[in-house]
């Protein structure tokens, strides 16, 4: 993922099945904030909350599930498990 001086965002993404369309716009506010725009064709990304959109922190292991998940068209399945990792919790 990367913002270009234009402030053009490029999401790349590769072995998508042939009947998913991604699309979405994003603003950049004049504080270098970054809005994604509402009307998100395929909204398999998701802001970090008050409409933030952070491409430059790390992916959790949680996050990039739920993008699987959501690209994939999987169904949610909850577990509960006993877990060593921070960013996983007991039930997911």
């Amino acid at each position: 993922m990367s913002l270009s001086a234009k402030g053009v965002l490029k999401v790349a993404v590769s072995n998508i099945r042939d009947d998913v369309r991604l699309s979405a716009g994003a603003v950049r506010k004049n504080n270098g904030t970054l809005f994604l725009r509402n009307g998100v064709t395929a909204p398999y990304f998701e802001g970090m909350g008050n409409y933030r959109f952070c491409p430059e922190d790390t992916l959790t292991r949680a996050e990039a599930v739920k993008l699987i998940n959501r690209v994939t068209s999987r169904s949610l399945c909850v577990y509960t498990i006993q877990t060593r990792f921070a960013d996983v919790p007991a039930s997911h």
